[in-house]
């Protein structure tokens, strides 16, 4: 070998050893930054995971204190505790403690292997974060535990403990769930999260900055390494090919295998090391150079695993070539080869989510312009056609001249997962959120489907829930599916076999149908499907607990499709998630029907602690007690008690309550307002699990209405129902009781019998309504009118019996009795209508009366029948001449009776004329009995005898029928007359009144239904006026005939008995026409009748008119027509013709007819009548002999008829006052001489009172005088 030789040599064994040296060094700087690279790396994953573990353990706090206190359920308590020991280091730390831990089967998590005890605080010390950083993770452990005070408030909360002033809980109370839950959504725990979600964030934001920075400071390093190694292979090439030429093959060959190895390298191809040529520097070199590679590669691969540990992968980007160059890693991430990945740009961004698209390209221009690293998140299409979700830190590391960027690199990190549970805890709160609103079960259903389908655009989802059955699955929610579809399988059988939803439901599993048209399950339902646009189908069932089936969740696709694992944890997720929402609906409608059955039923419900103390009570009791909630809870029931049970009851309550378990009774409680009321109530005893009792249940039901009717019934069996009076049965049994009293007491007593004068008419006029009010307020009248020892009964009807006990005379029963007859002689004013009744009352004495009970009640009732003959409104006492005056009268009706069917009554008719003409127009039938033994029997001997029997209707009717015989024999003889025939109101209120008299006139065709008028008596109407004065109006109007009111002025007259009698005719009383000359009374009274009589167009007739001075007066004050002894007397039907022939009228009335007097001269020719009628009486008695009675006229000068009429005179003011005051004065000097005479007469001196007649016949002629100057003046 030549020097040249050796001195390549030695310049190519120098330059090996300083090649040598440069790769030694090169290697040392590569290794030890790759270390630090991973350093960094393995400490950032470890800073990452401690500050995600503080995070995911609030979240996780959070989460299990929010469901312990929407659900109560004692295992998420247990959980939130065990989170807070381990990372307070209490418990031993699980031994790869991720944040998934939680989600890990219990199963599952019981096994998991535990290491040794140690807080997270402590875990992160040992990790190199800066000051600052380890500051902010303090600050946030720290306000951590601020919300655990608040999360532990909620619990106490929850179960009742309250915090006082000196900061210990006591119970104050029920647990207060709202204001728990309340507490865990307010602001204040809100911010309180905040305040550790944002040092946590902050400290990550800082971390991901700086180890990005080192990562790529350390990164450019290692390519500087590499750079200075392509250098010193580039020299030692250079070397050699300058020595190449003077090398031999022994140097060459090597050289250029080295240069084909360095080549490949570079070129980043596989090398294959072959065998050294010689075993000199230059294999050494080579020997080494592989040497290198291979430590090398394994620095690379640490890096790689680095990198895949994170689920990370580089990238190299060229903004200006759109060349794009990534790791082997990322290509995993989604699933694909390196070989198969573009390195275009275009292609990259072409596999990106479409929503994603927009935000990637503007976050690719911050690159042109950002200097720091830029983050952004983002879908990638993965091999398998899901999306893979990717977090890309990426910063420009190199700039062309013109500053713009031609080279950026950075890291992808797979984040699927986290955003995978980030999804389901969304998808977790919302349920729950839904569920704490009560929200309806479809609307909760559809939003979980819509939250599935908006973050998978190509599934479409379905829930069918399961019948009670357990045989058929409904349609619940399917937004996505048409509605035919849905139709369709509404009600599908669940069944094995039966489409992917049936089957899964029957085998309780999951069933994958990848393609629908060729799977078996399918083969009914193929055709649907494809109808509806379904290709797959990918069934979960929907397991609640205790293994039920509540139905199943559906994912379906357009397209062929298996689920990718990730798919199919979602499934899973989402039929739990479906079945917690399931199950908490069918609990909150179970709790609601139970809230409803506490609320809504009308039984009380009571429920006390173990001591009796209420504790809880529903509306229905607050309704029966009066009392509210509030004023009940926390008291002992007894405040409703009525003290009506002893306490010995209670006792003996408690005691069947302790033996049993249970009681039911009736117990009388009172309410708030005093009242007293009665409940059927069930109790029940409530224990624990341990056998100890913990509540009573007391569920009853107010009775007060049965107990009520029970008494009532009582009451009717000895009540009047209507009256509240003992009736026949309990009267019997006291009437017994009260003898035996009587013949103990050795006193009397009274036994009586009532019977109400007129209730008949008003109970059939104004109805069985009225009636019975009438009779409560008579009962009540009695009965306030009696003693308390006395009894009074209701026999039926209108009849009221009556016991007077302890009566020692007559006497003292008649006090009772005029007492009652006072009473019920009082108006009775029902529905604003006034009633007048009376009562007639038969009295028998015990034991004067010796009789048995049932006899003397039949002899008080026949005294009683007595007290009607003689009147009504009167009582009577029974004796043995009544008892016999009783058979005598019932022996008197048959006797009338039999009068009637032997023909032996017979009308007697009193001519009426009109006493201005003269004219005779009609007359008055009047019955008489011609006896056959006693002859004429006046009327007033047999008709009060049969008042209110049945035959005085028959003698009526045949009065009625013998009055049109005798019209129509008249008209036959050409004599017009109006015949007047009397009828009782208890003829006219009887059946049928208005057909028979249409009938009996209509047996008389010449006599006209006018020529009939029908006289009723004025106090018989007032008995029913209203129904009296219907029938009076159908006479009139729809009969014909015309009604006269007899006897008028003798009841109660008033403008409503002329407003409600339609009557044609007025007739005024002879009681009041016989003295009206004499008193005042009468002619004002009958002065007054006149008036109402014109008023309200009637005609008026005066009966009893015995004297021309009664005509003339009449025939002054209005009145033309008159009857009477003065006229004629009554008179047979034979003599009606003849009496006519004879008949005279009277002159002097006659020509007062003729007078067209004024109304003063009627008023003084009214006072001359007056005064010639004192004046005559007067003188009569004076000159009379004094050992007659005397019937004086009014001596009062104030009373009379003259002294009344100049009253009355100055009153109307139709005469100059002061001749009035001249004729007053006339007038009592006149009294005064007429005083001064009837004294000495009465006082005897009979010769002074005849001496000084003159003296007053002067008088009589000076007042005469007088009155007769105002006439001729």
């Amino acid at each position: 070998m030549n020097i040249q030789i050796k001195t390549i040599f030695i310049l190519l064994g120098t330059t090996s050893t300083l090649l040598i040296v440069l790769f030694f060094w090169a290697f040392i700087d590569l290794a030890n930054e790759s270390r630090e690279l991973e350093s960094i790396e393995h400490n950032r994953f470890l800073m990452f995971e401690k500050s995600g573990e503080l995070r995911q353990s609030s979240d996780e706090l959070t989460k299990f204190a929010r469901i312990y206190v929407i659900t109560g359920d004692k295992k998420y308590k247990d959980f939130y505790f065990n989170v807070l020991d381990i990372r307070n280091g209490k418990v031993k730390r699980p031994k790869d403690y991720s944040l998934l831990y939680w989600n890990l089967p219990e199963s599952e998590r019981i096994n998991h292997p535990l290491g040794d005890p140690s807080s997270l605080k402590s875990e992160m010390s040992k990790l190199p974060f800066l000051p600052f950083e380890f500051d902010k993770l303090d600050d946030a452990e720290r306000n951590s535990n601020q919300l655990v005070q608040l999360e532990v408030e909620a619990f106490n909360t929850l179960i009742g403990l309250y915090k006082d002033s000196s900061g210990r809980y006591t119970i104050r109370g029920n647990s207060n769930k709202a204001l728990a839950i309340e507490l865990l959504h307010s602001k204040q725990y809100q911010v309180a999260k905040n305040k550790i979600l944002a040092p946590i964030d902050e400290f990550q934001h800082s971390l991901s900055n700086r180890t990005n920075k080192a990562n790529a400071e350390k990164i450019q390093l290692i390519t500087n390494i590499f750079i200075r190694i392509y250098i010193i292979l580039g020299f030692a090439l250079t070397v050699m090919i300058l020595t190449f030429i003077s090398l031999t093959k022994r140097v060459f060959s090597p050289i250029e295998y080295l240069t084909k190895v360095i080549t490949s390298f570079k070129e980043g191809n596989k090398l294959t090391k072959k065998k050294i040529f010689y075993h000199d520097e230059i294999g050494t070199m080579i020997e080494s150079f592989f040497d290198m590679k291979q430590e090398i590669d394994e620095d690379l691969k640490r890096l790689e695993f680095a990198l895949s540990a994170g689920h990370q992968g580089w990238y190299e980007l060229n903004p200006q070539t759109g060349k794009f160059i990534v790791s082997e890693e990322y290509a995993k991430l989604i699933g694909f080869t390196l070989e198969e990945i573009g390195s275009d740009t275009k292609d990259w961004q072409s596999h990106i989510h479409t929503s994603d698209k927009a935000g990637v390209e503007l976050v690719l221009k911050k690159f042109y312009t950002a200097k720091e690293p830029v983050e952004f998140t983002y879908r990638r299409l993965h091999r398998n056609g899901t999306w893979v979700w990717l977090h890309t830190v990426g910063q420009a590391v190199q700039w062309d001249v013109n500053d713009k960027p031609i080279k950026i690199v950075g890291v992808h990190t797979d984040i699927t997962q986290s955003k995978l549970h980030e999804f389901r805890e969304n998808m977790r709160n919302q349920v729950l959120e839904l569920l704490i609103k009560d929200e309806p079960l479809n609307s909760i259903l559809t939003s979980v489907l819509n939250a599935v389908e908006n973050g998978n655009p190509d599934m479409i989802c379905s829930i069918l829930l399961s019948d009670k059955e357990k045989t058929h699955l409904f349609t619940g929610v399917a937004p996505l599916l048409p509605d035919f579809y849905n139709n369709a399988i509404d009600g599908i059988t669940i069944g094995d076999g039966i489409g992917s939803c049936g089957t899964s439901a029957f085998r309780k599993t999951r069933v994958i149908v990848e393609d629908i048209q060729s799977h078996p399950y399918w083969k009914e339902f193929k055709e649907l499907a494809k109808q509806a646009n379904l290709a797959a189908c990918w069934s979960q069932p929907i397991i609640g607990t205790n293994n039920s089936l509540l139905g199943t969740f559906a994912i379906y696709h357009r397209h062929i499709s298996s689920p990718s694992e990730e798919e199919l944890k979602l499934i899973e997720f989402i039929a739990h998630l479906a079945a917690i929402a399931i199950e908490k609906s069918q609990i909150n409608k179970e709790r609601s029907l139970s809230d409803r059955l506490f609320s809504d039923t009308h039984e009380g419900i009571i429920i006390t602690d173990e001591h009796g103390i209420m504790v809880n009570v529903n509306p229905a009791c607050c309704n029966i007690s009066g009392y509210s909630r509030e004023e009940l809870i926390g008291k002992s029931p007894s405040i409703l008690s009525s003290g009506k049970q002893s306490p010995d009851f209670y006792r003996d309550m408690w005691k069947s309550l302790k033996e049993n378990a249970y009681w039911q009774g009736e117990i009388w409680n009172r309410n708030k307002n005093g009242e007293i009321y009665a409940e059927l109530i069930s109790i029940s005893e409530l224990k624990n699990d341990t056998d100890n009792t913990i509540n009573y249940v007391g569920l009853f039901t107010d009775i007060t209405k049965s107990k009520k009717q029970q008494e009532k019934l009582n009451l009717l069996a000895h009540y009047d129902e209507l009256t509240q009076l003992p009736n026949r049965t309990l009267f019997n049994d006291k009437f017994h009781l009260a003898i035996k009293h009587s013949i103990k007491r050795q006193n009397q007593l009274a036994i009586c019998f009532l019977d109400l004068d007129n209730f008949k008419p008003i109970n059939d006029t104004f109805g069985h309504a009225v009636g019975d009010l009438l009779l409560v307020e008579v009962a009540k009248r009695i009965t306030l009118n009696i003693r308390e020892e006395d009894t009074v009964s209701r026999q039926g009807g209108d009849e009221f019996a009556l016991l007077l006990g302890d009566i020692y005379n007559y006497s003292q029963c008649e006090i009772i009795l005029q007492q009652i007859h006072n009473a019920l002689a009082e108006p009775f004013v029902i529905n604003g209508q006034r009633h007048d009744i009376s009562a007639s009352t038969g009295i028998t004495i015990y034991p004067n009366d010796k009789s048995e009970p049932d006899t003397l009640i039949r002899h008080a009732d026949q005294a009683m029948y007595h007290a009607k003959l003689a009147g009504k409104n009167r009582y009577h006492l029974f004796s043995t001449e009544q008892d016999q005056l009783a058979m005598t009268q019932h022996t008197r009706l048959g006797e009338i009776r039999e009068a009637l069917y032997a023909d032996q009554f017979e009308l007697y008719y009193q001519p009426k004329i009109n006493m201005k003409t003269g004219a005779v127009f009609g007359a008055e039938a009047l019955i008489r009995w011609i006896h056959p033994d006693k002859g004429l029997i006046p009327p007033l001997d047999f008709l009060p005898i049969i008042e209110e029997t049945p035959l005085e209707i028959e003698i009526g009717d045949w009065v009625i029928k013998q009055a049109l015989s005798q019209l129509s024999n008249w008209k036959l003889l050409d004599i017009e007359l109006e015949v007047s025939v009397n009828i009782s109101s208890n003829h006219l209120l009887s059946k049928n009144f208005i057909s028979k008299l249409e009938k009996s006139l209509s047996n008389y065709e010449n006599v006209d239904s006018s020529d009939l008028q029908l006289e009723i008596l004025e106090s018989s109407a007032l008995s029913d006026l209203k129904m009296i004065g219907q029938i009076i109006k159908k006479c009139r109007k729809q009969v014909g005939v015309n009604v006269a009111l007899d006897d008028f002025g003798t009841g109660y007259s008033s403008l409503t008995h002329l407003r409600n009698l339609s009557a044609n005719t007025i007739k005024i009383d002879q009681t009041f026409v016989r003295d009206m000359l004499e008193d005042p009374s009468d002619y004002a009274i009958i002065d007054g009748i006149i008036g109402l009589a014109r008023s309200f167009d009637r005609k008026i007739i005066a009966e009893g008119v015995e004297t021309t001075e009664q005509g003339l007066m009449l025939i002054l004050m209005g009145c033309e027509e008159a009857q009477g002894y003065g006229i004629a007397k009554p008179m047979p039907a034979v003599k009606i013709s003849e009496w006519l022939t004879e008949y005279q009228s009277n002159s002097q009335w006659i020509a007062y007819g003729n007078r067209n007097l004024t109304l003063q001269e009627s008023k003084i020719e009214i006072f001359k009548l007056a005064f010639a009628q004192w004046k005559q009486q007067f003188l009569s008695n004076i000159q009379s002999s004094p050992d007659g009675a005397k019937s004086w006229p009014i001596t009062d000068k104030t009373k009379c008829p003259c002294g009344t009429w100049i009253k009355r005179a100055k009153q109307e003011q139709l005469f100059d006052n002061s001749w009035l005051e001249t004729i007053n004065q006339a007038h009592d000097a006149l009294h005064r001489i007429a005083d001064d005479l009837i004294f000495k007469y009465n006082d005897g001196d009979i010769y002074y009172a005849k001496k000084n007649l003159p003296l007053l016949q002067s008088s009589f002629e000076e007042t005469d005088r007088l009155v007769t100057s105002f006439k001729s003046r």
